[in-house]
């Protein structure tokens, strides 16, 4: 991966951490299903390398994780009140 594609990954990271050291659950719950498209779109633009096929697949895997844990915490969350 070049510099120039990596970059707004890595400023969408930082910032990323930035809220969830602060604990701003509101900003960190948006922006934590974004992450790993953004790395993706990085992915696209990159060289072509021999790992790429094994990169799609654990990205595609973290990704379909981080919905479900997304989901699944949704579905805790309003189901307590009952």
């Amino acid at each position: 991966m070049t510099l120039k594609s990596i970059v707004p990954f890595l400023i969408f990271a930082i910032l990323y951490l930035f809220f969830t050291l602060f604990e701003l659950e509101a900003f960190t719950s948006w922006l934590k299903p974004l992450l790993i498209p953004l790395l993706a779109i990085a992915l696209l633009k990159s060289d072509k390398f021999e790992v790429k096929r094994n990169l799609w697949i654990a990205l595609f895997f973290s990704k379909l994780g981080d919905v479900l844990l997304l989901l699944a915490a949704k579905i805790l969350y309003s189901s307590s009140g009952d």
